[in-house]
């Protein structure tokens, strides 16, 4: 198989040896990576690689998650062009499964449709260019050129890169007093419920009001997963948002304290009309949180508290206190001209220009793209999904072109 005329044949590597550099570089092909890669099939026209650190292009965190979704089935997949490369993995089975589900799903279901869109991408690239099982450690950044350094030492070399790192939960300095029985809540995502709980009663704190947050309360109220007598409580620094499909419907609904009140200049989908159409609360998660700040549930409690610091009451008697604060970018060592520069402006999200690369601190044009290492809704207003990938596609398909096009005149400057 060959694309714009170059080779697809399998190559071999040795640890520390340097591959001949590329036009551009996914790093990261989880569900962004693999957005980003399917929307925009013309990036095949260029010399483009793909490094992932797991051994499957696709899935990424999905295949561990224990927990429901928070979108619906048909939100995914919609930004694949039918006619395209990747439009006949459509038709897959899996892809038609996650499509036909209302309501609430398994993200392990999501994790089974990307699977073939990552084989699709695995073919439609060329193995000689994945590299899968190892993780990016290092990007250095020298004049024009981008090195990825993997973890055996090999360097990937490209002219431009797209991280799509994705997210990370690390513990809140606000909870370090507790530290000795804090459960990040992606070890209740990934690992399910301690056993324990089922014999022992616990008294368990949630901090935090996400779909993370809701979505363990709701694994915690199925049978047999808590002692008889545990307590669980959840507490929530701002109201709970709730989805709803338009701003008509959330005035046509009755509501509770510990509901977020809406701001209709921000909170609305310009695009869809939706209200919190990503942060809001839907299907199993939803019914818990009502169930909750109805008294509906025993056993299980929603208190506001304006900061952790004077939740200590409930934190000191806790013997569990699981954390739903959020996620931050997951960076890794970035060093640009020989120096060590952080991949964060300010604050633990990574920053984007208006063309959709890493901003930094210096002002310098930076060679890397952002894809997916921030939460919904993103800054530059491409709300949904498929507005983000189809946007972010196309300004790294423009700097690929303008870059193409330079070359080409320096070359025919060279023979005159």
């Amino acid at each position: 198989m060959q694309f714009d005329g170059v080779s697809q044949t399998p190559a071999r590597y040795e640890p520390g040896s340097c591959v001949d550099a590329l036009d551009f570089l996914l790093i990261g092909c989880g569900l962004r990576g693999t957005g980003l890669l399917t929307a925009n099939a013309d990036l095949l026209r260029y010399r483009v690689g793909v490094v992932d650190a797991s051994n499957t292009l696709g899935p990424g965190s999905f295949d561990h998650y224990r927990i429901d979704s928070n979108s619906y089935g048909h939100d995914f997949f919609g930004w694949v062009d039918p006619e395209s490369v990747y439009g006949q993995q459509l038709a897959h089975p899996h892809v038609r499964a996650l499509h036909e589900t209302e309501g609430s799903f398994a993200l392990s279901l999501l994790a089974s449709a990307l699977r073939p869109f990552g084989a699709a991408i695995k073919q439609a690239v060329g193995p000689a260019r994945i590299w899968t099982g190892q993780a990016v450690v290092k990007i250095e950044v020298e004049g024009d050129s981008v090195a990825a350094v993997l973890e055996d030492g090999q360097r990937i070399h490209t002219r431009f890169a797209a991280l799509a790192l994705g997210i990370r939960e690390c513990p809140q300095a606000d909870l370090l007093p507790w530290r000795s029985k804090t459960q990040l809540s992606r070890q209740i995502i990934e690992h399910g419920v301690p056993a324990r709980w089922s014999v022992q009663a616990q008294k368990i704190v949630i901090t935090g009001g996400s779909h993370s947050a809701y979505a363990i309360a709701n694994r915690l109220r199925q049978e047999g997963a808590l002692a008889p007598n545990s307590e669980v409580r959840i507490l929530q620094r701002s109201g709970t948002k709730l989805f709803y499909a338009s701003i008509d419907a959330y005035r046509s609904s009755t509501h509770t304290a510990l509901e977020h009140r809406p701001n209709v200049q921000t909170d609305v989908c310009p695009q869809t009309g939706n209200l919190f159409r990503y942060s809001g609360l839907r299907h199993a998660a939803r019914d818990t949180f009502e169930r909750i700040a109805t008294a509906a549930l025993p056993r299980f409690t929603q208190t506001r508290v304006d900061s952790l610091k004077n939740a200590r009451p409930w934190l000191d008697e806790a013997d569990v206190v699981i954390q739903a604060l959020g996620y931050e970018s997951n960076c890794v060592p970035l060093v640009i001209n020989g120096i060590q520069t952080s991949m964060l402006t300010e604050g633990p999200i990574v920053d984007t220009t208006p063309d959709g690369r890493l901003k930094l601190a210096n002002g310098q044009i930076s060679p890397l793209f952002i894809m997916g290492m921030n939460p919904y809704p993103y800054d530059d207003n491409s709300l949904t999904p498929t507005g983000q990938y189809a946007a972010r596609g196309q300004q790294i398909l423009e700097a690929l072109s303008q870059h193409r096009v330079a070359v080409r005149n320096v070359m025919d400057n060279s023979t005159t």
